[in-house]
């Protein structure tokens, strides 16, 4: 298997199926996996990775998703095809900006948090709904 996206999404379930018995690929475009991690977390989540058999290919493009697997190629422009069954897209998140727009005529007051404001993770989404509720 090859998870596109070395993100926490991507690496969370790369060890999901590593542990589950999958040979697992994590293929990343930049040159490290986790980057905005707590590194505590960052550390552990590698060495659970690690441990697992998980394969890490960093400055990695991906070129195309086929039936033989995926076609990357490193920096230099060197091309190789990882084989591959299944294909994990893991490659970042869109806010979704203008969901909520519509309710803007039908209700007095509205307020984005979370993923409509901006793609980040739970905690910000709390961390915004707490202080949007303190305003109010």
């Amino acid at each position: 298997m090859v998870v596109a996206g070395g993100g926490l999404v991507g690496c969370e379930t790369a060890l999901f199926l590593a542990q589950r018995g999958k040979k697992v690929t994590i293929v990343e475009i930049l040159g490290m996996v986790l980057r905005g991690i707590n590194h505590n977390n960052r550390d552990y989540l590698l060495k659970l990775l690690v441990d697992a058999g998980v394969q890490i290919l960093t400055e990695m493009n991906i070129l195309e998703i086929s039936d033989e697997g995926v076609t990357v190629a490193d920096k230099s422009g060197a091309k190789t095809i990882i084989r591959a069954e299944t294909v994990v897209l893991a490659v970042g998140l869109t806010p979704r900006k203008n969901s909520w727009g519509s309710l803007r005529d039908k209700i007095t007051e509205v307020y984005a948090i979370g993923d409509a404001v901006e793609a980040r993770n739970v905690k910000n989404a709390i961390w915004e709904g707490y202080r949007t509720a303190r305003l109010i």
